[in-house]
């Protein structure tokens, strides 16, 4: 991200990212004899598509699949008629792009075909142009837009989706100052904050006999898992 490079370069005293840092700004810091850095918020990123399209539910495992240019075609995630998938992100100089860059793909590069306009903003447009498009953008920014259509957990009900896992990962950059175990507490308590606030449709299921009950109920079970571990 900009400010980033900005901050590193000594251009300006504090900046405001969406991500964890990568390696080459912590040995940078390092350089300039250490930055501080400290969540101040946190936010959702919503995964926008038409809102004719019949897709209801994508896992994070195949966003990463379609970011990485293994999945290219809506056939292969259902809709038949679909076609070619038109996959969107901000800019690189944003810091969705590298957020979905760290959390999505690992580090790996983006597959060719992904378009990355400059701002969120033209990407929902061009999601909202497009029936075969897909994006990932700004919760907030998300839902002030009537034109796309977020993937929630309503259309995740009504898709039949009774169970999915919420993965706690945390990257390496947390690893020399000791600060994993805070980092994987704290994303912990976020999640299950967001689960007890949608408890009238979701719940935290800890064996197979929970998962059961739970899908009896007419909810569905959320199974937290700490991804490395």
């Amino acid at each position: 991200a900009e400010g980033m490079e900005q901050l590193v370069n000594g251009e300006v005293e504090m900046s405001v990212l969406m991500r964890d840092l990568t390696d080459p700004e912590v040995e940078a810091a390092v350089r300039r004899d250490g930055l501080l850095a400290f969540p101040i918020a946190w936010d959702a990123v919503a995964v926008v598509v038409h809102p004719s399209s019949p897709v209801l539910q994508i896992s994070r495992d195949e966003l990463a699949r379609i970011y990485s240019g293994e999945i290219t075609d809506w056939s292969e995630l259902g809709w038949k008629a679909g076609g070619d998938i038109v996959a969107l992100t901000s800019g690189p100089r944003t810091g969705m792009y590298a957020f979905l860059e760290q959390a999505l793909l690992g580090g790996a590069a983006y597959a060719k075909t992904i378009y990355a306009p400059p701002t969120e903003e033209e990407a929902l447009e061009a999601v909202a142009a497009r029936r075969n498009a897909v994006a990932c953008v700004s919760r907030p920014l998300a839902e002030k837009n009537a034109r796309v259509r977020a993937l929630d957990l309503s259309r995740a009900k009504e898709g039949g989706l009774g169970a999915f896992f919420f993965s706690i990962f945390v990257t390496e950059d947390y690893y020399p100052a000791r600060l994993e175990t805070k980092q994987a507490l704290r994303m912990l308590e976020t999640a299950i904050a967001q689960i007890e606030k949608n408890g009238a449709a979701i719940e935290i299921a800890r064996n197979a006999s929970d998962i059961e009950r739970i899908r009896r109920a007419g909810k569905m079970a959320a199974v937290l898992d700490i991804e490395g571990s």
